[in-house]
């Protein structure tokens, strides 16, 4: 899991047998399907399916005296809130959304890590070069995370100053 975690940049995977914490099941009926066999009691199926008021089993569907066999409904899930979620066939994956100050500076170093990779190449550097880096005043709170900053660019030094970012080779 840790592997897959790294690979995706997420902090933490968790498995669970329902998704009810992150999403909520939605059904609706085929009513090209439905209409005709249901017709004025379409109101009162809707009403069940809108309020959650149904079950799902062996591919059908039941919604108090309801019966849509498989076919005649679509099964979504609508993310709560902070969530956003996928689904295929039996499986939804969710990612919280959430941000709190210490990932959204962790996203500010990556975007920093990145143009940092983007002005070496510009300059022509080497991949095993050693640079010193300058950043912006702006940025003096990245240094929160020096270590990985200088072990991602290959920086010997981060000083603060200057009006942008900037790279030099070190000799």
């Amino acid at each position: 899991m840790e592997e897959i975690a790294s690979e995706l940049r997420v902090k933490e995977i968790a498995i669970t047998e329902s998704p009810n914490e992150v999403a909520v099941l939605k059904a609706t009926p085929r009513l090209d399907i439905v209409g005709s066999r249901y017709g004025p009691n379409l109101p009162e199926l809707r009403k069940l399916l809108e309020q959650g008021e149904f079950q799902v089993t062996d591919g059908g569907l039941r919604a108090g005296a309801f019966v849509l066999g498989p076919g005649e409904f679509t099964l979504d899930y609508a993310p709560r809130e902070g969530w956003a979620v996928s689904h295929e066939s039996d499986y939804v994956v969710a990612v919280d959304t959430r941000l709190d100050d210490a990932l959204t500076l962790e996203g500010r170093v990556l975007d920093l890590i990145h143009a940092v990779q983007r002005k070496r190449k510009e300059a022509g550097l080497e991949i095993i070069d050693r640079i010193r880096l300058s950043l912006p005043e702006a940025d003096r709170d990245l240094l929160a995370h020096e270590e990985w900053i200088k072990t991602e660019t290959l920086a010997t030094e981060i000083e603060i100053g200057g009006a942008e970012l900037a790279v030099e080779k070190k000799e």
